[in-house]
Formats: structure tokens, C-alpha cells, sequence
């Protein structure tokens, strides 16, 4: 990778050379804390196994959880997709705890920020609120995030809206049934009244 590549992982920004396997492994270890992948090419056969060590011990991939196997490819194609190129990612979030998640959606806006478009069909807080972190924190223009809400009134009838993220990482708008679940519930908590 350039060394002046956003993608980089903060650990490796030292200015040596990065590699792409270094670079995954330090993301991966964002999105699930401790883990180490292993990968074991089997050049006859064209395919490689993976192994995920977690303190010390090392398990094959299907003793871990599912996310780490469905967002591996994600994560690796975030940093390899070359400026101009296009990412599509469905449900990024799937099987994440939220820490994951949130680091996920900053590694989303850092492709972004690359110059990758990167199309993004999430039910997640969490990834959402780590994309509009980065422009918060200075790492992302705000002019290289938006969002869209899908609105489904009726039958056959569907709104798409543009939601603009500004530098503060504040969106333009909120509309109603736009991420706002956790603040419904919290004011039930709150008062014991439910609408």
C-alpha cells in the first residue's frame, strides 16, 4: 500500500513499507479485540484455510464466531479496492459485537476518503455512528459521506432520502424511523409510558 494511504492502521503509520496482510491484521484486530489470523495456502488446490488464535490458543474457523469469517473479506476489500473502484457491502454488521461494528463503519469512511465508493445497506447504529465519527476526529471530509434512508410508504411506493453528514459528524436531518429505536425506548424507560 502507499504509505500515504488513509487506510493505513494507526499502528503502522511509522512510515515503512505496509504490507496488505499487515494491514488486515491490524484491522481485524479493531473489529475483534486479541484475534490473530493464520492463513495456510494450498497452492495445488487453490485454497486457503484460515486459523484465529485468541490468546495463545488457535481455532479453526468454524469454532469462532461467524462474524470474523463474514467480515474478513469485507474488511479486505475495503483496503485493496483502488481509488475509483466500488465496494458493496450488504449488513456489514452481521454477527458483531458493536465494538466491531463501530470500527468497522471507520474503516468504511476511511475507503471512502481513499477515493473507493463504497455502498453500504446497513440496519446498524453502529456502523453508522463509526462512519460519522471520522469526520469528527478530523480523518474524513464530510463531503465524502452521505447517507440515504429507504422509506417504504405503501405498497409499491418507496421514498429514498438524502441525509447529509456534516463535519461534526451531525447529520443534516433526522427523520422519523432513521436509527431512533434506542431513543424511543429510552424515553418508555424513563417515563413508563409508551406512546
Amino acid at each position: 500500500m502507499p504509505s500515504d494511504d488513509v487506510r493505513i492502521h494507526p499502528n503502522l503509520t511509522d512510515g515503512s513499507v505496509v504490507g496488505i496482510a499487515q494491514n488486515l491484521f491490524e484491522w481485524m484486530g479493531e473489529i475483534s479485540p486479541g484475534v490473530f489470523i493464520k492463513a495456510q495456502a494450498f497452492k495445488h488446490a487453490d485454497i486457503t484455510t484460515n486459523q484465529y488464535t485468541f490468546g495463545g490458543e488457535s481455532y479453526r474457523a468454524v469454532n469462532v464466531g461467524f462474524g470474523l469469517s463474514y467480515v474478513l473479506p469485507i474488511v479486505l476489500a475495503l483496503l485493496v479496492t483502488k481509488p475509483g473502484g466500488l465496494v458493496i457491502i450488504e449488513n456489514p454488521e452481521a454477527h458483531l459485537h458493536p465494538r466491531g461494528q463501530s470500527y468497522l463503519g471507520r474503516l468504511i469512511a476511511l475507503a471512502a476518503e481513499a477515493g473507493v465508493q463504497v455502498v453500504v445497506e446497513t440496519h446498524s447504529d453502529h456502523i453508522i455512528n463509526g462512519i460519522r465519527l471520522m469526520p469528527r476526529l478530523g480523518k474524513v471530509q464530510d463531503k465524502n459521506l452521505l447517507f440515504y434512508q429507504v422509506i417504504n410508504e405503501d405498497v409499491g411506493t418507496t421514498t429514498v432520502k438524502k441525509i447529509i453528514v456534516n463535519a461534526q459528524g451531525q447529520f443534516s436531518e433526522w427523520p422519523d424511523g432513521f436509527f431512533d429505536q434506542q431513543v424511543l425506548d429510552m424515553q418508555v424507560l424513563m417515563t413508563g409510558q409508551d406512546k
